[in-house]
């Protein structure tokens, strides 16, 4: 870093980043311009912040486009500067493709006539006086390397200058599930981090759990227990299961069934299916527990009366086979039948075998 620059990062960081934002070229025209960020609406006009906002004529055209990578734009429509100062420029719409929106980036073209040569002489000064990183065009590409120094005391949003629209978490994680659903891991994952950041414990079960099954990542169980203790720490049933798991397997940590046993307990009593159906399981075989077929077929009610296709179909067996009370063919031909309309293969096989 030469000592030009660590001069001008003495600079206040609004003026930095505006300066950066501002950064002059030359459009296909020929027309000097200047870039700026959209940072207010209203219905009849835009706001947009730019250094040269006082050197800027009014009449001159501004073309409004969302950046969607460097290089590739997605233009929305054309307006005009109708006034300004103090670092903001105002403009009204010409030929409106869509509608603008806060954040937006906003090339304004200055008019080929005096008042143009004289603000592009002012910007080409500017532009030589400030050391600019290789890729200028793109605001985001210089955040990198300037928020490690501002160690943690400054935001983002406050290095622009400008306030930016934010989802909020329920928005965020309503977006990751149905890309979840839609079996775009991808972007669900995408939206879920969005919303994990903010401690939003869904998403962070959420994001255990891509973690944990390799959903559009590598599988990570370390990753996935972090997010899932996260989760659990705000009572997320399903993080607290998906604990479980990862004890009773031991994916990632030692095995321990005892704790695994512990985890899907506190799940089952929060009310969550294949937590309680576990817990059945685990008295059935005596595993992290002593055995117990009294205890073991009321778990695999519960989970059965969640419509628990495979609890069903052992609910049967229990009535079958008198695990822990009289034999009830009737009572188990029921079960079964249910667990077989809701499509368990052993309940369909079962009944076929009476």
């Amino acid at each position: 870093m030469t000592n030009h620059f660590k001069d001008i990062k003495r600079i206040r960081t609004f003026i930095i980043i505006a300066a950066i934002l501002a950064l002059a070229n030359q459009s296909l025209s020929g027309q000097a311009s200047v870039d700026g960020i959209v940072t207010k609406i209203s219905d009849k006009k835009i706001t947009i912040k730019t250094r040269m906002a006082d050197s800027i004529p009014e009449g001159s055209r501004v073309d409004l486009f969302f950046e969607i990578s460097e290089g590739q734009h997605i233009p929305t429509g054309q307006w005009k500067i109708s006034g300004g100062g103090d670092g903001e420029v105002f403009a009204e719409p010409v030929d409106v493709v869509g509608p603008p929106k806060v954040g937006m980036i906003a090339k304004i073209l200055f008019p080929e006539n005096k008042e143009s040569e004289q603000a592009n002489t002012q910007n080409t000064g500017t532009r030589s006086e400030v050391s600019q990183p290789e890729n200028p065009t793109n605001p985001n590409a210089i955040f990198d390397s300037i928020k490690p120094e501002l160690r943690g005391k400054e935001s983002i949003e406050h290095l622009r200058g400008v306030s930016f629209p934010k989802k909020s978490a329920e928005d965020y994680l309503k977006e990751g599930d149905t890309y979840f659903y839609e079996k775009n891991y991808k972007m669900a994952f995408k939206e879920y981090k969005h919303c994990a950041r903010k401690g939003n414990a869904e998403c962070q079960a959420m994001i255990g759990n891509i973690y944990h099954n390799g959903l559009a990542v590598e599988t990570d169980f370390t990753k996935a227990r972090i997010f899932y203790e996260e989760a659990a720490r705000q009572n997320n049933v399903m993080a607290i299961y998906n604990l479980g798991v990862i004890y009773f397997k031991g994916q990632g940590v030692k095995q321990d069934r005892a704790k695994a046993f512990e985890l899907y307990l506190k799940s089952a009593n929060m009310g969550f299916p294949k937590a309680q159906f576990n817990i059945g399981a685990l008295y059935y075989n005596g595993v992290g527990i002593k055995k117990d077929n009294a205890a073991a077929v009321r778990w695999f009610k519960k989970a059965a009366d969640q419509d628990i296709p495979k609890a069903i179909f052992v609910v049967g067996q229990a009535y079958e086979f008198g695990w822990a009370s009289p034999k009830n063919m009737s009572k188990a031909k029921e079960y079964y039948n249910k667990a077989a309309d809701l499509g368990d293969k052993d309940a369909i096989k079962k009944l076929k075998s009476l």
